[in-house]
């Protein structure tokens, strides 16, 4: 399994950001079920010595431990009803017998990105301007005629 680090935008919000180090593949998907796909930013492939590394039952049980707990504190766990998840983590990884995912094969979403975005996109407004101004030139120059 692959390992990461990042910034969790919790509950997708830009002004609460946690940075996570040494994340399995596993919980990059679990993190986003809970705050959302475009929450997990700057995501960056890591190493991690043997002795790090979990097999898929115990990433499951650490995970079950970290966030499920977690939310059992705060009172925010919640069961989805029959026929559902009940956890954030069977919805994102799937049943107990299931493997895991082992990589993260999207990493582009990071901050350098959206601001290559902005930028793709102020351009393309400007260019849509100059051609609005081209065509009311040559509106104007018709109605002349």
């Amino acid at each position: 399994m692959k390992y990461y680090n990042c910034r969790v935008r919790v509950g997708g919000n830009l002004n609460n950001e946690v940075p996570k180090s040494k994340i399995s593949a596993a919980e990059v998907t679990v993190l986003r079920e809970i705050h959302g796909f475009d929450a997990v930013v700057d995501l960056k492939e890591v190493s991690v010595s043997k002795k790090e590394q979990r097999s898929d039952k115990d990433e499951r049980l650490y995970l079950a431990r970290e966030l499920v707990e977690e939310d059992e504190k705060r009172g925010t766990f919640e069961t989805r009803g029959p026929g559902y998840p009940a956890t954030a983590i069977e919805a994102a990884l799937g049943h107990k017998g299931q493997k895991l995912q082992q990589e993260i094969e999207d990493l582009a979403i990071e901050d350098s990105d959206n601001e290559k975005l902005v930028a793709d996109l102020q351009a393309q407004r400007a260019e849509n301007e100059k051609l609005k101004q081209e065509m009311a030139e040559l509106q104007a120059g018709s109605d002349l005629n």
